[in-house]
């Protein structure tokens, strides 16, 4: 197991990780079965969400949060019963609006209706950031 403390940056656990394997690819090492998955250049969103804007324009942050979850991965809807079955029900984005998401804030323009029913757009109160690695 590989642990950092605190004072390693990503790339450099990665370099660790990653030279670990390697190592342990030698016969003599004694080690079978070594892998990672464990690289400091995925792909990461940051989210920041205007808290006082989306206040004033009347959607909760729980509105906000979901139709995020929603969009870039699931939400449980409910069960149904077909032929003495259960089933669930998830709601989320098609794939393909999963797989090219650009502008994932975009997405928040849905929420066309605040909480006390005021017809605006939370899409202003989201900025959203592509980065990679941390």
């Amino acid at each position: 197991m590989l642990q950092d403390g605190g004072r390693n940056t990503f790339t450099d656990i990665d370099r660790i990780a990653h030279t670990m394997v390697g190592a342990a690819r030698n016969p003599a090492s004694g080690l079978t079965g070594l892998n990672t998955t464990f690289t400091a250049n995925d792909p990461q969103l940051s989210v920041t969400i205007d808290r006082q804007k989306a206040e004033a324009m009347g959607v909760p942050m729980s509105q906000i949060t979901a139709a995020l979850g929603t969009f870039m991965g699931s939400s449980y809807v409910n069960d149904f019963n077909f032929n003495n079955r259960s089933y669930r029900v998830y709601v989320q984005a098609d794939a393909m609006f999963r797989r090219q998401c650009e502008r994932p804030a975009a997405v928040l323009g849905s929420l066309k209706r605040g909480w006390n029913g005021s017809a605006g757009q939370s899409g202003c109160a989201v900025g959203d950031l592509w980065t990679a690695g941390h």
